[in-house]
């Protein structure tokens, strides 16, 4: 016969499983709520972008956004008592792409012709 002790025993894994994930679908839910709380934002003319969307427009993922930060390759404004909470200029990661472009054949023979010809006045 099965003492209360027991049964206590055998129900409790399955109530921390529940509790588990109650408390990941709270979380999940206060995450959304603060992404799309500084979604889109944008103080006169200028549209930020958080970490999260901004990986996105870059498809990059969220650790390789922070790397490129510390590295100073992509300009971002940090938020926050600490300095932890970091928007993007949408302008500024358009030029980040823009910087990274890689030139075909033609263009750097049209760049070397047209430094030659500079050259030569």
């Amino acid at each position: 016969m099965k003492t209360k002790e027991d049964e206590l025993n055998e129900l409790l894994p399955k109530i921390l499983l529940h509790i588990d994930g109650v408390i990941k679908m709270a979380t999940d839910k206060i995450i959304e709520a603060v992404n799309s709380q500084y979604s889109n934002a944008s103080f006169g003319e200028e549209e930020f972008l958080n970490v999260i969307q901004a990986a996105n427009f870059l498809k990059l993922k969220v650790n390789t956004m922070y790397s490129k930060v510390a590295l100073g390759e992509i300009t971002c404004y940090k938020l926050g008592e600490k300095g932890r909470k970091l928007l993007f200029a949408l302008k500024d990661l358009e030029m980040y792409v823009s910087r990274s472009k890689v030139k075909s054949k033609q263009e750097i023979e049209i760049e070397a012709l047209n430094f030659l010809n500079s050259k030569k006045s």
